[in-house]
C-alpha cells in the first residue's frame, strides 16, 4: 500500500468508527479504531476515540491506556486530558491523578465549566474545600446551574 493509500485507509477506519459512535454503536466502532491503530499506533485521535468507547462500555482500565497513548502523541489535547480525568476519577485510588488531568484541562481551556465542576468535586473529596469552592464558583460563572449554587452554599456553610 502506498503512503497516500495507507493514510487514507487509516483515516477512513477512524472516521468510520466515529460515525458508528455518533450512531450509538460504540461496540461496532471499536474494531475500526483498532484497525486505524494497527496502521499507526500513535494516532492520537483514534486512541482517544477508542478510549471513549471503552469508557462507555465500562472498560475503564483499558480506556486509561488509550487515553495515555493519545496524550503521548498529542500532550496538549484538552479533550484527552478531560477524558482521562473522567476515567481516573472513577478508578479507586486514582483521584489525585484525575485532579492533575483536570488541572491540565484548565491550563489549556480555562473556561471549561465541566472541568472546573469535576475538579471541584474531586477537591471536596480530597478535603480541599476552599479550592473546591473556587472551582465550583468558576463553573457557575461560566455555566450557571441552580444545583451547583446549592453545593457552593453548603460548602461555604461547612457541609459536604
Amino acid at each position: 500500500m502506498t503512503g497516500d493509500n495507507w493514510v487514507a485507509e487509516m483515516n477512513l477506519s477512524n472516521s468510520a468508527g466515529a460515525c458508528l459512535v455518533e450512531a450509538g454503536l460504540c461496540g461496532a466502532a471499536i474494531p475500526r479504531f483498532e484497525a486505524a491503530l494497527r496502521m499507526q499506533p500513535d494516532f492520537a485521535e483514534a486512541n482517544n476515540n477508542l478510549g471513549v468507547c471503552l469508557l462507555n462500555s465500562g472498560r475503564d482500565a483499558e480506556a486509561i491506556a488509550y487515553f495515555e497513548a493519545a496524550l503521548r502523541a498529542k500532550p496538549d489535547s484538552a479533550q484527552v486530558h478531560f477524558n482521562l480525568g473522567v476515567t481516573l476519577s472513577k478508578s479507586p485510588g486514582r483521584a489525585l491523578e484525575a485532579i492533575t488531568q483536570y488541572e491540565a484541562v484548565l491550563r489549556l481551556r480555562p473556561g471549561d465549566a465541566a472541568a472546573h465542576h469535576n475538579l471541584g468535586a474531586l477537591l471536596v473529596s480530597a478535603g480541599r474545600t476552599e479550592e473546591a469552592i473556587s472551582h465550583f464558583e468558576a463553573a457557575q460563572r461560566i455555566d450557571p446551574n441552580p444545583e451547583r449554587s446549592v453545593t457552593i452554599d453548603r460548602l461555604r456553610a461547612g457541609q459536604r
